[in-house]
């Protein structure tokens, strides 16, 4: 977190520390001290010096729609502030973005796919229900959505190279952004930045030998016979397939709350109708928990005032447990809660909104769609995930090593 000194917002409470206060209370328990301060000051607040949280999700909606004029993303996947949002060296940037997104509305090419991931995911089940346990849960589903992604991404061909360099590179950018402390750029030949760098780059060289491969009814596919640039085309796929890790989170959260609610995992195992399942683990624990943006001059959105230089952390966490559409129990995991719910704007936001909502969303939400069903028939969860602890180091995920199951 950094930022020049606040010089007065629309008159938003305020935590009163010192940068160096907030450093330590943030990563002594990022999730609780968030929890703190909207208990204490509510959904809007000044944590420290040109930092601030929003929990709202009418001011969430309003920053996310005003990213890229008003406010930027930075720090994307190691790179210069705002490179990962409009660079000003790419005017085409939306133009771009249409292309890709425009690829991914391809329903029969996507329906097929689904179709394999779930055999993909009846294969992986089979396997776990051979050794009575899946040994390494985070592991076994990031394998499984690298390679889901990577099929899609590129066709029924994709080089193994590209799965193995994803889950390299996800293992580096762990260390990057579970750090305790962002290492400062001066720095960036430390021995983890280092690797972190080197896997970054060996990602990209994978990707950039299978961009020439890739099948016309790929995604990349028809992205490059489009005619887009091959060097964004390349960092944007970077890009995705980091964001690999969550589904991953996502798929980890449907296994305990399989295993926590036995009953209700033996309707979706009957029914196979797990749409307001994945919904409501997307709201409760959404993956991506936390939003960063930054002020690059004075900034004024629906009556707050931030001063150049300051962060602005929106937080989907506490943006769905603090928006009124989800009822007097937003803390409770029922997935019935979705039944002829509309969410108004900005209340449900695990994939971000507005000009840069996340390119893979909904390929994501196919993805789990197919997969959950898939877990819920084939596995019985051991009731042992019932106190894990949550971790928050990069995307939100279960405490979770190994876990037990049974056949249904």
């Amino acid at each position: 977190m950094r930022g020049s000194q606040a010089s007065g917002s629309r008159d938003l409470p305020t935590t009163g520390m010192s940068q160096s206060q907030l450093t330590i209370a943030y990563e002594t328990d990022r999730i609780e001290f968030f929890r703190r301060c909207v208990a204490q000051h509510g959904p809007l607040v000044q944590l420290g010096p040109a930092t601030y949280l929003i929990a709202d999700h009418s001011y969430a909606m309003s920053v996310l729609k005003n990213t890229d004029e008003q406010f930027q993303m930075t720090r994307v996947l190691g790179r210069e502030p705002a490179q990962g949002s409009r660079d000003p060296g790419h005017p085409k940037w939306l133009e771009w973005r249409d292309v890709m997104l425009t690829a991914q509305k391809s329903d029969p090419v996507l329906s097929a796919h689904m179709e394999w991931v779930a055999g993909h995911a009846d294969a992986f089940c089979e396997r776990w229900l051979r050794a009575g346990q899946i040994h390494d849960v985070r592991a076994e589903l990031e394998l499984l959505t690298a390679s889901s992604f990577a099929r899609y991404a590129y066709g029924e061909g994709a080089d193994d190279e590209v799965v193995r360099r994803t889950r390299e590179f996800l293992t580096a950018l762990l260390v990057i952004i579970g750090s305790p402390f962002e290492i400062p750029h001066s720095l960036r030949f430390l021995p983890r930045k280092r690797r972190f760098f080197k896997a970054r780059k060996a990602l990209e060289e994978a990707i950039g030998d299978a961009i020439p491969m890739a099948s016309e009814a790929s995604v990349v596919g028809q992205i490059r016979d489009s005619g887009y640039p091959l060097a964004p085309l390349r960092r944007y796929m970077t890009t995705m397939h980091a964001a690999g890790t969550v589904p991953t989170a996502v798929l980890m959260w449907a296994l305990v709350e399989l295993g926590r609610q036995p009953e209700l995992a033996d309707e979706l195992a009957e029914t196979g109708e797990c749409g307001d399942f994945v919904k409501e683990v997307l709201r409760l624990w959404p993956a991506t928990w936390l939003i960063m943006r930054e002020t690059l001059e004075d900034v004024t959105c629906d009556g707050l005032s931030f001063p150049a230089g300051s962060v602005v952390l929106l937080s989907p966490f506490f943006v769905h447990r603090n928006a009124p559409c989800f009822g007097p129990d937003p803390e409770v995991f029922r997935p019935d809660r979705w039944m002829g719910l509309r969410p108004p704007p900005g209340s449900y936001i695990p994939f971000g909104a507005g000009p840069t909502w996340c390119l893979g969303g909904r390929f994501a939400e196919r993805e789990l769609n197919a997969i959950v069903p898939v877990l819920a028939r084939r596995l019985r969860v051991a009731s042992d995930t019932r106190d894990v602890a949550l971790d928050d180091r990069r995307s939100l995920q279960p405490k979770l090593k190994s876990l037990r199951v049974t056949a249904r």
